[in-house]
């Protein structure tokens, strides 16, 4: 799409992490969706479908467990859509996709490998 498509859909995915974030904090009863942090969204030029990122502050990130809070994420995306497009003005609200972020872990792992590497590179190095 154009550029003009893509700056829009920025705009609106950050919204849509306000929305959501806000959404969360008041709006929620489940103890497990309470520790979530809404890490960014993602939206499709035509705006149909957000990918919205999550980290966890109070369930571990296992396998079971994460799959746990992302169907009820799920449930409460699907309960809440209407009310945030209304609130942004859309004609029709984005449907969500939620995935726990991996980006933060990512970037630790890389930094321990950079580490590594600069300790065995002053360890050869020749005095």
């Amino acid at each position: 799409m154009s550029k003009e498509g893509s700056m829009r859909s920025l705009r609106v995915a950050e919204r849509v992490r306000e929305e959501l974030a806000k959404a969360l904090s008041r709006e929620v009863s489940d103890p497990m969706l309470m520790g979530i942090v809404i890490s960014r969204v993602e939206l499709t030029d035509d705006l149909s479908l957000a990918r919205v990122y999550f980290r966890t502050l109070t369930v571990s990130d296992e396998p079971t467990d994460l799959k746990l809070v992302t169907t009820r994420l799920f449930r409460f995306g699907r309960r809440i859509r209407g009310a945030i497009g209304r609130r942004l003005g859309l004609r029709i609200a984005p449907e969500f996709r939620f995935m726990f972020d991996r980006g933060q872990d990512n970037a630790m792992r890389v930094q321990e490998l950079l580490s590594e590497v600069d300790r065995e590179l002053a360890e050869r190095k020749p005095e």
